[in-house]
């Protein structure tokens, strides 16, 4: 210990040493700029312009180790700086009137860079072959000491800073006599001696703990942040290659010494320092690309450590430190503040009309999202994903997991609450909660233990206290909830997304829980519905004091929170209510948010009634549905469909006196819906009453499918003049047309007493179940053709005849009846009830025919010829075959002179009105 006490006194004396040199250096500088700043233009002219390597404090360096002077015109070095921004009180870009917009929106990994870099490393491979030679001899004299066992673990440590110490030397020797720029005698070499002085240097120290134990972690950490500082004060005044392979190379050491797999927390926290290296570094030389690299091979290499080693809560440590640094050091700022362009809106605005875009004075902040927010925000992205993916660590910690992420938010939330450019990233921690409550639940990896502790509850004894989890877990969503709320009244740039992210932050928490981590049968429906009750009451506390403001723009917030605590109100009563009732609560939320909308004109609540219109739909067709109403005692029945309809009916009478459309229609639909629900099983209950046994006959078939008829005829009506948009009002039709016509086929085909022997006529003779199943439809359809003069006139006429064959279906089968009784499936048929087929058929066209004349109707006229015809030939074709004797002889007499008569009057009708007297 002694020597290793001496090896760090010499070290640090001569890092004091190069940093007093350092610092000098800088002094000097900064009076060299206050001289320039004072001087006058011709004198500025004449000055000696600074050397590459002493850059000035104002004009920040965005070369990358491959923009070589040399290789580009200088219109091309002129580039565009990604750290600054329009309206940037630092430096902005200039850019000539004719320079041409940037190819690529990507500041590090555009084509062009990459090119270079390609072309840097082509030309100048050599000078990181040796870079990465020096360091790992630093790496391989430990390695040789350990294999041959010919220096003691001391000795072999300070051999290794001993190395460090000579090429940091001999490279800042270098840079003094000859530079370090392209341009100049030594270029490159100097950074390559230093940075692969650091390597050693890293590698020393490293292996003094990881390999020999020689220093404690706390020594190991203290000693490993004076090196960092040490690169951070090199970088400065070395070019980019040292920054490179100083940087990235002391990321892949640990990886190359090896070592004890128990000492790798210490790591996590060794890349957190390397990546905040990078980053002060690159805050001064304003490179960007080093801190990209950084990042991302920070989280890489973190990542290599957590997969064999784990430890779940260092590694959410390393993510948490690399955030914050990625946040405040490239900004230079503590509490980061600024009114700049999200990465989202960089990314998706564009795609948006400019008169869709959120927000105010978009057109008067940066197009381009700056290189800081770009970088935070992907350090808060990886950083999410650690806290997440922590729920299946080896540890499985999913409160660790919740912790981390409650800190990320925190960090969004408060610390950056200033900053608009990191607006959008309050929605990644959010995201990471929910994955957390999914994992913990469906046992993703190593996650599921909290779970399972917080199931095994369910077993406890009477007397053990309650189960706290769902309480914390629903309480820390309740404080978002508040905490968001807050955030879309600053500098949000989507202040309506993240108020409604605010109010429905809580709800989605609640159904998480309630489907993932089954409270009901942990805590039984009554107490789980007190947990939601609760926190419904705490969202209205918070809608009320939110109606009480008078801000700008905070009607949305009003509605959103509103519906938040509505959904949490109809949540609550599914886990306590009956069917039944249930349904009546419903239906009563859906009024009581008409009535919040018309007291405040909130048109957002809307989503809430058609929403809570689709889950009404849903429980009076399907569940509890018709079935239910079916068996269901006939108070329950009646009282829960009469409270249902009249509380919609309440609805609807309000929306009416809104500008409300689309509500109105999607409320509309529901109440019909119910209608046509509670009548179909109204019929199917006075059957069983009235007619046991006969609730699935033709004439109950036939009845339904008229209510659904019905229904759809209802919203073809109101094509004339509709409240809503007219395709609607036609899908509605067809939805309520196709159980309708469904229905009406199966007792036309299916049941009809005429072909089914197990389908019997019931009722007295003309107003029996034919009357029900076959005229009423007959009936129904003549009617549509001929109030509906707004459709077209082939289809009026396709749905009269449509009216005419069920009619004329009708009187067929009551002839039937009236000649061989109720069972009408008998094979045969009689002469006389031939004959009487004949008469009615006869009778009927003459009807028409003298209604025709008096309706003056040319079609109607054709119609009544048309049957008259079809009698004919039935005579002619059935009935002769049928009749025999005197019966067909006076048949065809009365036919003929029936006949006659009636063409007489068609001729001398015709005539009369056309104007013309007969002759």
């Amino acid at each position: 210990m002694v020597e290793f006490w001496i090896l760090l006194l010499v070290v640090v004396l001569v890092f004091a040493v190069l940093i007093n040199r350092l610092s000098r250096r800088i002094k000097a500088l900064e009076e060299r700029l206050d001289g320039l700043a004072t001087a006058s233009p011709a004198q500025a002219q004449t000055d000696k312009t600074p050397r590459p390597s002493e850059p000035e404090a104002d004009a920040p360096d965005t070369t990358s180790p491959a923009d070589d002077p040399g290789l580009k015109p200088a219109a091309a070095q002129a580039s565009r700086n990604p750290w600054t921004q329009v309206g940037d009180d630092k430096v902005a870009p200039t850019r000539t009137k004719k320079s041409p917009p940037p190819k690529s929106r990507s500041y590090v990994f555009s084509a062009d860079r990459m090119n270079a870099w390609i072309g840097f490393a082509t030309r100048n491979w050599f000078y990181l072959v040796a870079a990465a030679s020096l360091g790992l001899a630093g790496v391989f004299l430990v390695q040789y000491g350990v294999e041959n066992g010919y220096l003691t673990p001391v000795m072999r440590v300070i051999s290794a800073l001993g190395l460090a110490a000579v090429l940091l030397i001999f490279g800042e020797f270098l840079r003094r006599r000859g530079g370090d720029d392209p341009d100049e005698l030594f270029a490159y070499l100097p950074s390559t001696f230093a940075a692969g002085g650091l390597i050693s240097a890293f590698a020393g120290l490293l292996s003094a703990r990881v390999l020999y134990d020689l220093i404690t972690a706390e020594q190991a950490f203290a000693a490993l942040a004076l090196l960092s500082v040490l690169a951070v004060g090199i970088g400065w005044f070395y070019g980019p290659i040292l920054a490179a392979m100083g940087v990235l190379a002391a990321l892949a050491t640990p990886f190359i010494i090896g070592g004890d797999p128990g000492m790798a927390s210490l790591l996590y926290y060794y890349f957190a320092l390397i990546v905040w290296t990078a980053l002060l570094i690159d805050t001064m030389k304003r490179w960007a690309w080093l801190s990209s690299f950084a990042v991302i091979l920070g989280f890489g290499a973190a990542s290599m450590v957590y997969g064999p080693a784990g430890g779940d809560l260092h590694f959410l440590a390393f993510a948490l430190v690399v955030a914050f640094g990625a946040i405040a050091v490239p900004r230079r700022q503590i509490v980061p503040i600024d009114n700049d362009i999200t990465l989202t809106e960089d990314w998706l605005l564009p795609l948006v009309p400019k008169r869709l875009r959120p927000g105010t004075g978009f057109e008067n902040r940066p197009q381009t999202a700056g290189f800081p927010t770009r970088l935070a925000s992907l350090s808060l992205l990886g950083a999410t994903a650690v806290a997440s993916l922590v729920v299946g660590g080896p540890d499985g910690g999913f409160w660790l997991a919740m912790l981390g992420l409650t800190i990320l938010f925190v960090m969004i939330n408060l610390w950056a609450a200033q900053a608009r450019s990191l607006s959008d990233t309050l929605f990644l921690p959010l995201l990471g909660f929910v994955f957390v409550l999914i994992a913990e639940a469906d046992g993703w990896e190593n996650a599921g233990a909290a779970f399972d502790r917080w199931f095994d509850l369910a077993a406890r004894n009477a007397e053990a206290p309650m189960p706290l989890t769902a309480l914390l877990i629903l309480a820390g969503a309740l404080v978002i909830s508040l905490l968001l709320l807050i955030q879309s009244f600053r500098s949000a740039a989507f202040p309506r997304a993240t108020a409604f992210a605010a109010a429905g932050f809580t709800p989605l928490v609640g159904i998480l829980l309630e489907f993932g981590w089954s409270p009901t049968h942990v805590l039984g429906p009554m107490l789980w519905a007190t947990h939601i009750m609760g926190a419904a009451a705490v969202l209205t506390l918070l809608t009320t004091r939110l109606a009480r403001l008078e801000v700008e723009d905070n009607r949305p917030r009003l509605a959103f929170f509103a519906l938040s605590s509505l959904a949490m109100v109809a949540f609550a009563l599914t886990l306590v209510l009956t069917s039944s009732a249930l349904t009546i609560a419903i239906a009563g939320l859906v009024l009581g948010t008409i009535w919040l909308d018309r007291r405040f004109d909130l048109p957002a609540l809307s989503v809430f009634v058609i929403a809570g219109a689709a889950v009404l739909t849903f429980r009076v067709l399907i569940y509890p549905g018709i079935d239910w109403a079916i068996r269901a005692d006939l108070a329950d029945f009646a009282g829960v469909s009469g409270a249902t309809l009249l509380l919609m009916w309440g609805g609807l009478t309000l929306l009416r006196q809104m500008n409300r459309p689309r509500t109105i229609g999607a409320l509309e639909t529901a109440f019909w819906t119910a209608v046509g629900a509670t009548a179909t099983t109204g019929l199917i209950r006075t059957f069983e009453l009235f007619a046991p046994g006969k609730d699935d006959s033709h004439a109950a078939v036939s009845l339904i499918a008229l209510v659904w008829l019905a229904l759809a005829a209802g919203q073809l009506w109101r094509l004339r003049s509709s409240d809503i948009t007219r395709w609607a009002r036609i899908v509605l039709a067809v939805l309520y047309a196709l159980p309708g016509f469904g229905f009406l086929i199966g007792a036309t085909l299916f049941l009809n007493p005429l072909m089914s022997r197990w389908e019997q006529v019931f009722g007295p003779p003309l107003i029996d179940s034919l009357l029900l199943a076959y005229a009423l439809p007959g009936l129904f359809f003549i009617g549509i053709a001929i109030k509906f003069d707004h459709f077209a006139r082939w289809l009026r006429y396709g749905i009269g005849a449509l009216g005419i064959f069920y009619a004329g279906l009708y009187a067929a089968l009551e002839i039937r009846r009236f000649w061989r009784g109720n069972d009408l499936s008998v094979p045969g048929v009689t002469s006389p009830e031939l004959y009487t087929y004949t008469v009615v058929m006869l009778i009927a066209a003459t009807g028409l025919l003298f209604y025709a004349f008096y309706r003056k109707s040319p079609w109607l006229r054709k119609l009544a010829l048309a049957g008259l015809g079809l009698t004919i030939a039935k005579v002619f074709l059935i009935d002769a075959s049928g009749l025999q004797g005197l019966m067909r002889v006076f048949s065809f007499l009365l036919l003929g002179l029936a006949i006659a008569g009636l063409a007489w009057l068609d001729r001398w009708f015709g005539a009369k009105g056309e104007g013309v007297p007969p002759k």
